[in-house]
């Protein structure tokens, strides 16, 4: 008759029996949406079960089948144990094998994807014996060539969430240990240990390159598509369009090769050349704008002043386009710099570059602003030290530069102008030297300042006598304005019309002073004087505007009232 078991040994069976059962629960809860093909032989998870047998809380969590706390207790080991190699590499194992039983079913979800994540990242990172390096590496080597694949086939169906999943996790694997660590750490999986990651470093690097050159090669199939190119307008000879949308999904999440991303690049700037020489510029603007995702993406990859390698001509040739439908000239001269920062070869780029330098130098002179306009020059000479134009603007800018100040004067005089303020201009311009090469705008609004307040005051004297209420005003002090005026006319066309005006206002001058002597309670004897002065202001008059036929009549009229011969 058998012996019946110790109650030693039931206590250890159903011990054993218990820490299964957690085990099996708690990985029901760690992949729930593709559990194992069968159960799980009792013991090959011994460091789980070390886990679960250590932790009374998480073990009463599992038994109670409480999911929330079953969350919480595990995270709490995980985050105490994120050195513990075994417990890591046996996760590493679980992780692997439900993510490919799931691919294996044709599982295209998410968990797939981000157990498949977490394996990578553990399998990478975990330190494994020297002897153990090429079995390590042929895992590693299979998990990173199914995150290409799958990123690609993700990506193709218009999944971007999952194929950037596979792409950082691509990412961390060529970049290392910290990497690894922050992605696991995002994945809910906190590791705090370190190998020599430099296999999977160089896996990685060959399964990104793999995606890229396929979807590369499938891009440039379009490109060159007969039945497509055929459809395309006149003088656009590739199918640019097509072919750079392929590229785009994989450039957007950030993809860090720069083949894909200057082939991208050129294409555009194809494209562009095509929609320059076919006037577009609205068509133009449209393909620089889709060019910045490769552009901006491309420029973290690349160093300036390399201009023999074919991603810096790509980057220059974009700004240079971009220089060419900005806006103004400061954004211009910031694109073609840009362009000439990648390469310093790009000759349209510097040719554009001196030219929007010297006329936005032009602008800021025209403000007066002419220190700022030097600068302008003599940033353009560094460009084209030899080029005539910019010589001769830095020369006159030179000149200019120094009288900046009378500039202001002169910017002055003009607002008081327009203001009738004409005692204020005439005040200011006396300033200005007749040595300076603003001499001759200086002269013409004193000009127009002396014949200004001339006809101003004039007109107020003549409506004053028209209205009776006070005849006989003297219009000395316009007349001497008008005299002034004409003195500093240089025109022809300045002369007559100052001529014109002195005459008008000689002519109203001498009626004027002739009523004043005819009026009732006039001085006897004052009409004879009046009338002599008033016939020598009319010949002035005369001799001033042959055409003034008033004078001419008035003076008849004065002599024959007051019997002058």
């Amino acid at each position: 008759m058998a012996k019946a078991p110790s109650g030693r040994l039931i206590d250890e069976l159903a011990h054993g029996l218990e820490l299964h059962t957690c085990v099996e629960r708690l990985l029901e809860h760690l992949f729930p949406r593709h559990p194992a093909d069968e159960p799980e032989r009792a013991g090959r998870h011994r460091p789980l079960e070390a886990v679960v047998e250590a932790e009374p809380a998480l073990r009463e969590a599992l038994l109670d089948q409480d999911r929330p706390a079953i969350t919480r207790r595990w995270r709490r080991c995980l985050a105490a144990r994120a050195a513990d190699v075994p417990l890591l590499h046996d996760l590493a194992v679980l992780y692997r094998e439900r993510a490919l039983a799931e691919i294996a079913r044709g599982g295209d979800g998410e968990g797939a994807d981000t157990d498949l994540a977490v394996a990578t990242c553990l399998w990478a990172l975990l330190p494994v014996p020297a002897e153990h390096a090429a079995a390590r590496d042929q895992v590693t080597g299979e998990l990173v060539g199914l995150h290409a694949a799958r990123g690609a086939h993700a990506l193709a169906a218009g999944r971007s969430d999952a194929a950037r999943l596979h792409l950082r996790c691509l990412e961390a694997c060529r970049s290392g240990p910290a990497a690894l660590t922050a992605l696991l750490a995002d994945l809910g999986v906190p590791a705090a240990v370190t190998a020599d990651t430099s296999g999977p470093q160089r896996q990685a690097d060959a399964a990104l390159d793999r995606w890229c050159t396929d979807l590369v090669d499938r891009a440039r199939a379009r490109l060159t598509d007969p039945e497509a190119i055929a459809r395309l307008p006149e003088g656009v000879p590739e199918d640019y369009e097509n072919a750079i949308a392929t590229l785009a999904p994989l450039a957007r999440l950030d993809v860090p090769n720069p083949g894909l991303l200057s082939t991208g690049l050129g294409w555009h700037n194809d494209w562009c050349y095509c929609l320059y020489s076919r006037k577009d510029a609205g068509g133009l603007r449209r393909v620089l704008g889709s060019a910045r995702q490769f552009a901006d993406r491309l420029a973290p990859h690349c160093v300036p002043d390399r201009g023999h390698l074919p991603e810096n001509r790509a980057l220059s040739v974009h700004h240079l386009f971009r220089g060419v439908v900005a806006d103004g000239d400061p954004d211009c001269i910031a694109a073609y710099e840009e362009a000439l920062r990648w390469n310093r070869d790009n000759d349209n780029a510097a040719e554009l570059l001196v030219q929007s330098r010297l006329r936005h130098g032009d602008a800021l002179a025209g403000q007066g602003r002419f220190a700022a306009a030097l600068a302008e020059g003599e940033a353009a000479r560094r460009i084209a030290p030899a080029d005539p134009n910019v010589t001769a603007f830095i020369r006159d800018m030179t000149g200019y530069a120094a009288e900046e100040g009378t500039f202001g004067v002169l910017r002055d005089a003009r607002r008081n102008l327009e203001s009738q303020h004409y005692d204020r201009v005439l005040r200011d311009l006396e300033a200005i030297p007749p040595a300076s090469r603003f001499h001759a705008t200086a002269r013409k609004l004193r000009l127009e300042a002396h014949l200004g307040r001339g006809m101003a005051y004039a007109n107020t004297v003549i409506g004053a006598s028209d209205r009776g209420s006070v005849r006989g005003m003297s219009l000395e002090p316009a007349v001497t304005d008008l005299r002034q005026a004409l003195a500093l006319a240089d025109s022809a066309d300045d002369r007559a019309f100052v001529a014109r005006s002195l005459s008008g206002v000689l002519n109203a001058w001498a009626v004027n002073q002739v009523e004043a002597a005819m009026a009732p309670g006039s001085a006897p004897g004052r009409l004879p004087i009046a009338a002599y002065e008033a016939v020598a202001l009319l010949h002035e008059a005369i001799d001033l505007d042959p055409g003034n036929s008033a004078a001419r009549g008035n003076l008849d009229d004065i002599k024959r009232v007051a019997g002058i011969t």
